[in-house]
């Protein structure tokens, strides 16, 4: 159906059903799984007692642990950690520090809280996005490390595991990230950078430099989508592209990583209704085709798209 790099699309995507999820999605409700693409498993937070795995090949979802008491909301996000075997969780909290920040160790079933970022004045608010910079990605990469961005701020906090302590970085993010925003280690295509995309109702993307930290503007061809609730962003690393739904429209687009174009993909099936915060989209590899899944926004349906 489509042409690697990825530059064109030339027939219509296909959209399949799957086993829906097993409650209805709600603000927060968040999935993840190792950004390669490779994992049997997805991992979902669907509530504050509500926590599952989706087995790709069974199509088929268990419940595991609960995770820490936390504040259900927008603000939750999850990463993987293929190097330590771990899910890593943000989520708010309703007293001081605010937030609450944990891990789940795959082959135990236990979570293990750990710190949160201090100085939060309130309640984490609005959208966050988590992201770790594995080894298991690429050689470059430092398993200490994870970045934290969103609640409507300029702050982009970075996590030292070994220490267990977070740090506001020096550089602060150009605009305020809102809702729909994103944080993609682009491994493949350039290890130095990571991806962020700003949310909030805005077309903002920029790249991070690791090496030499600071923000440069990256503006998509066309440039005229914004992102806001409901959109989510899923990096395919062997097509270079990042795959953004967008807000509760359905509308799927490709970022084209080496050419900066935008390329409609296709779209969900039917109405999204409501958008909601929380990221619902994820990237999986089978064999030799490449396929989004994607939960409603406002419901229990749970599909996959083909894209390669």
């Amino acid at each position: 159906m489509s042409k690697y790099p990825f530059v064109d699309i030339e027939d219509l995507t296909l959209v399949q059903h799957v086993q829906p999820v097993p409650v209805m999605n709600a603000a927060g409700a968040c999935i993840a799984n190792d950004i390669r693409g490779s994992d049997k498993y997805l991992y979902a937070l669907l509530g504050t007692a509500s926590f599952w795995r989706y087995d790709v090949i069974e199509d088929g979802w268990q419940q595991l642990a609960n995770p820490p008491a936390l504040t259900f909301a927008a603000g939750c996000d999850l990463c993987m950690d293929p190097s330590l075997n771990r899910v890593w969780l943000f989520a708010p909290g309703a007293t001081t520090p605010y937030a609450i920040f944990a891990y789940y160790d795959i082959p135990t079933n236990i979570w293990t809280t750990r710190t949160a970022p201090s100085g939060l004045p309130a309640q984490w608010g609005t959208d966050a996005a988590l992201m770790h910079v594995c080894s298991s990605y690429n050689p470059c990469g430092d398993d200490d490390k994870i970045y934290l961005i969103g609640n409507n701020s300029t702050v982009m906090y970075q996590y030292s595991n070994s220490n267990d302590s977070w740090i506001a970085l020096g550089t602060a993010v150009p605009a305020a990230v809102g809702a729909g925003c994103a944080l993609i280690w682009t491994y493949h295509n350039d290890a130095d950078k990571f991806l962020l995309q700003l949310g909030g109702a805005t077309a903002g993307f920029y790249t991070y430099s690791l090496g030499t930290p600071g923000f440069t503007v990256l503006t998509p061809v066309p440039n005229s989508e914004t992102y806001s609730t409901g959109s989510n962003a899923s990096y395919i690393p062997d097509l270079d592209i990042v795959a953004i739904t967008k807000d509760a429209t359905h509308r799927v687009y490709g970022l084209n990583l080496l050419s900066n174009k935008l390329t409609p993909i296709g779209a969900w099936l039917y109405l999204a209704g409501t958008a909601r915060a929380g990221d619902g989209q994820i990237y999986i590899k089978n064999q030799d085709n490449y396929w989004l899944y994607y939960r409603l926004l406002s419901g229990q349906d749970f599909w996959r798209m083909w894209i390669s």
